[in-house]
């Protein structure tokens, strides 16, 4: 990590700008703007079905010390199917289950404390991707190594902090 921290740079001496805003969507930072130094650490979460991926952002001259990814990270294992889909097939097809608590003999499940039903069956496992694939294409792109797993035991969800 000592010759990452030693090459990572964002200034440019030929650019002409002197400020650069990066906007992450689905992103996290992998630099601290504050100690002008690489995180070691960034662990982005699975879903309540899956582990928390915990990877360790990789610094090298093939990825430019970072600035190929924008100094970032995938922050989580992301959607793949819309709030509105996920609501509509997850509350039908889990109609009849207590989705709050983990499923019967599962013994590694999350508990989940929310007042809204309908951002449980948004949030739900089966409307996130795989986050071992997730983690897997962050290894494979060269931007990060895999760590470690660990596993949420229990999922707070708010959506509106008046409620």
């Amino acid at each position: 990590m000592d010759d990452a921290t030693s090459n990572l740079q964002i200034e440019d001496t030929e650019c002409l700008q002197e400020y650069v805003y990066v906007h992450r969507k689905g992103a996290a930072p992998t630099y601290d703007s504050e100690t002008r130094l690489p995180l070691t650490l960034l662990p982005p979460p699975g879903s309540r079905g899956t582990p928390n991926l915990i990877p360790q952002p990789f610094f090298s001259a093939s990825t430019s010390w970072g600035l190929k990814s924008a100094l970032s990270l995938a922050h989580g294992a992301g959607r793949s199917m819309s709030r509105a889909k996920a609501l509509s097939s997850l509350s039908q097809k889990y109609k009849e289950q207590n989705i709050l608590q983990p499923r019967a003999g599962e013994t590694e499940g999350t508990w989940v404390i929310c007042d809204e039903k309908d951002l449980v069956f948004e949030e739900a496992p089966d409307a996130c991707k795989d986050v071992q694939a997730v983690g897997q294409d962050l290894v494979d792109a060269g931007v990060a190594t895999v760590v470690g797993w660990c596993r949420a035991r229990v999922s707070y969800k708010v959506r509106n902090v008046a409620h």
